[in-house]
């Protein structure tokens, strides 16, 4: 890549007896690697077994990767090169790329993150940056990227700026491509291990799911890490909150299951669970689940049942909470009626309510 300050081929390997990959007598489906892909797994291979940590070998994986980023034992061997290089492994300008710094320079100075660093590892973010981007689906990488976590006695600041530079990168991602599994995986993991100290507010990290959910209303991605973020002493204040917002989103699009699920959620976690909240909650949400599901009106219609099926569902959830058995048979008729396809499911759900006490 263009931030690559020099290619494996720059350096000198004439001390270094390539080893081809053995596949064997008369493979029966041999891959068509390159020459060139060949001629640098050749080289990987002899530097591996012998335990080269070098710049070279840092390089040789570089190109490996770009090729073949799904390469997982290369991944693990960059590694380890760098934990022998240490600061010496990559010019720190290439930690911190322009387009980081111009995003986090009016956040704090970053005079002096490399202070004290003699035991934590350094990477070129330049080039894991951009090849994050061109393979942002790639497992491989995003744990990469955890393993590069400095440990807990590191450089505040320097602790401070890789936190800062993941998160900067996920939203990148997300930027391009809203419903990328690996960078919301990625996201809850930095939610989960980013220092209280380094962490966003809780109000930036709703802001952020609010703007993506703006976008496009049925990423399920954004509404599960929006309910992975409540913290579990939420305040009562909070939880109206987000009540309004998710009426607004239903009420705009109805049949939504991501904006439902959440619906649910928050009151299956927040309010079900505690006796004296449960009566009022069960009560409140089926007045709202009727506003898109009038089971009670007269000549109800296929058109008025596809508004929103999930309505539906959850009046069922409530009247199995309510023991009004009568009633959710009534729910799942119609369901069965108008969705034949889960004909089964129905019939399990009607069976269930035998349990009902």
């Amino acid at each position: 890549m263009a931030s690559d300050p020099s290619d494996y081929t720059d350096f000198n390997w004439d001390d270094i007896t390539p080893v081809p990959q053995d596949d064997g007598v008369n493979p029966l489906v041999q891959i068509m690697y390159s020459d060139d892909y060949k001629q640098a797994t050749s080289l990987l291979r002899a530097v591996m077994a012998k335990h080269e940590y070098s710049p070279r070998a840092l390089a040789l994986t570089e190109d490996i990767i770009e090729t073949n980023s799904a390469h997982y034992t290369v991944w693990h061997y960059r590694l380890e090169i760098l934990k022998h290089l240490k600061i010496t492994a990559v010019p720190k300008e290439n930690w911190l790329p322009s387009a980081f710094k111009q995003n986090v320079n009016h956040e704090f100075a970053i005079d002096g993150a490399f202070d004290s660093l003699d035991d934590e590892i350094l990477e070129d973010y330049i080039w894991l940056n951009e090849t994050t981007e061109a393979t942002a689906k790639n497992y491989q990488i995003w744990h990469y990227r955890q393993l590069l976590k400095p440990s807990p006695k590191a450089n505040p600041l320097f602790r401070k700026l890789y936190f800062a530079m993941e998160r900067f990168v996920v939203e990148l991602v997300l930027s391009n491509d809203a419903k990328n599994y690996h960078a919301w995986s990625h996201l809850q993991w930095l939610a989960k291990n980013t220092p209280p100290e380094f962490r966003l507010q809780l109000d930036e990290e709703i802001e952020y799911t609010t703007f993506l959910l703006s976008q496009d209303v049925y990423n399920n991605s954004a509404w599960a890490y929006r309910y992975f973020i409540l913290p579990e002493a939420a305040s009562p204040e909070l939880l109206e909150r987000e009540i309004g917002y998710v009426h607004f989103a239903i009420t705009e699009v109805p049949q939504n299951e991501a904006s439902w699920n959440y619906f649910v959620g928050l009151y299956e976690r927040f309010y079900f669970s505690q006796a004296d909240k449960s009566t009022d909650a069960l009560a409140a949400l089926e007045e709202f689940c009727l506003r898109f599901a009038p089971i009670d009106q007269p000549g109800l219609t296929e058109e008025v049942v596809f508004r929103s099926t999930h309505a539906l569902e959850t009046l069922v959830t409530i009247y199995e909470k309510q023991k009004k058995v009568d009633k959710a048979r009534k729910v799942l008729g119609l369901l069965e009626t108008y969705i034949p396809i889960r004909k089964g499911y129905w019939a399990y759900k009607t069976k269930q309510l035998e349990a009902v006490n």
